[in-house]
């Protein structure tokens, strides 16, 4: 089966594919978090069949947390980290799904570019964290290459993921399946006014909530969001590709 059978055979509509080689970048915005996971499941077992090949999943989803596998106990206590409490729940307007991936809670939303890369990392010759960082240089030279007024972009800190200054822009969390990877990066291009209010109560990643950040407010050139938004996602495809 190649990816086109695979995505006729789930009949999903209204995206956009783009292939280089043994390159696939999947783009489809604003999708339920359930239906794309259940996506990614699929497109997992099709790279595990299909080695030689990856996929890029580029979405965004409505207002969400997911919740992983538990922050680590030595991280809580190394750098002061919170857990996410339970009793929160009911008082978030934003649903909760439990996930298999590392890491606590993260958050989604409309604004975030999401990045899923499903890949055979034994049959790539990586290693996951190189897998990770990978993602990483490939984000900063898309957001340097679309906005010229953002640099001094850091990922190489003991707290995973991207940051500009002491704030944090893109959260990262993977899962292994038979070597296959899941789930992935969250970059934060714009706010979500639902889930800043929702953040304000939470700690996604064991951080208070005002420590992220989006690339909106840290440029000194953006007029319009959306057309920032789609501008980047064309410089990362660029960059994924190569």
């Amino acid at each position: 089966m190649t990816f086109n059978e695979l995505l006729k055979e789930l009949n999903i509509n209204e995206f956009d594919l783009e292939t280089q080689g043994q390159t696939h970048i999947f783009h489809k915005d604003n999708w339920d978090y359930e239906e794309a996971l259940t996506f990614q499941e699929k497109v997992n077992e099709f790279i595990y069949n299909n080695p030689e090949q990856m996929v890029y999943i580029i979405t965004s989803h409505p207002e969400v947390f997911t919740m992983g596998r538990g922050l680590q106990r030595n991280q809580i206590e190394q750098h002061g980290l919170v857990d996410f409490d339970q009793a929160i729940i009911n008082k978030i307007d934003v649903p909760v799904v439990n996930i298999k991936r590392g890491g606590g809670l993260t958050f989604h939303h409309p604004g975030q570019v999401i990045v899923y890369p499903i890949v055979h990392i034994g049959r790539q010759k990586l290693k996951t964290i190189e897998l990770i960082n990978n993602l990483f240089k490939s984000t900063v030279r898309a957001i340097e290459n679309n906005d010229k007024t953002i640099s001094n972009l850091d990922f190489d800190r003991p707290l995973l993921g991207l940051w500009h200054g002491e704030k944090k822009l893109a959260s990262m969390g993977v899962q292994l399946k038979r070597f296959v990877s899941m789930h992935g990066m969250a970059l934060n291009v714009y706010p979500s006014q639902k889930m800043n209010r929702a953040l304000q109560l939470t700690f996604p990643c064991g951080l208070p909530g005002d420590i992220y950040n989006t690339l909106v407010n840290v440029s000194e050139d953006v007029i319009d969001k959306e057309n920032y938004r789609s501008n980047f996602i064309k410089c990362l495809k660029e960059q994924l590709l190569n």
